[in-house]
């Protein structure tokens, strides 16, 4: 239980370092992953409006081409599942790819799990965590394929840190909004 605690609570302070630390989110998705048992997680954060507000932050694992391929070429073949379903739960609703893909050999056949599958990922879960639905935020933890997906303990740990997770994106959208301008002007003036 020891190690438990302290994973919860390491993970808890790395999401609420982030509001002035946004550099962190790596760091601090790595931990929400260990915690539900995850070799990963994605933030995809949604600004509506304010485009300038739209982040998207992932594991230390992942990289940056990674992201690029998968937005580039992949996004297309399942973004729309999860979007509609995510859109039409109450937020906070964990959604499994089995949820949404109950068909394995449909979703085998996807092109973006064959792509998760190079890197030796399967399952996915997803759960959008903005209660007011004024931004289109989702988490997504992904797994090891050598594993079965998310287990009952691990997305109740899951559902307990959503909230955390809103609430540091929540910290850190004045913040960004403010240092994103901020840059604009400086570059306007050089």
């Amino acid at each position: 239980m020891a190690d438990e605690t302290t994973a919860t609570l390491e993970a808890l302070g790395l999401l609420y370092e982030l509001s002035l630390a946004t550099e962190r989110w790596p760091e601090a998705l790595d931990a929400v992953a260990r915690l539900v048992g995850g070799n990963g997680a994605l933030l995809f954060v949604n600004g509506g409006e304010q485009p300038e507000l739209a982040v998207a932050a992932m594991s230390t694992r992942y990289r940056p081409e990674h992201a690029d391929q998968y937005v580039r070429a992949l996004a297309a073949d399942d973004e729309p599942a999860w979007v509609h379903v995510l859109d039409a739960l109450p937020p906070r609703t964990l959604q499994t790819d089995l949820d949404i893909w109950p068909d394995r050999a449909a979703y085998d056949a996807m092109p973006s799990v064959h792509f998760m599958r190079t890197m030796q990922l399967y399952h996915r879960v997803a759960v959008r965590h903005c209660t007011h639905g004024g931004w289109k935020d989702a988490l997504t933890v992904l797994f090891d394929e050598r594993r079965e997906g998310i287990r009952a303990h691990e997305a109740h740990r899951l559902s307990l840190i959503v909230p955390h997770v809103a609430h540091a994106i929540e910290m850190q959208r004045p913040f960004r909004l403010l240092q994103q301008r901020y840059r604009a002007v400086l570059s306007m003036l050089d």
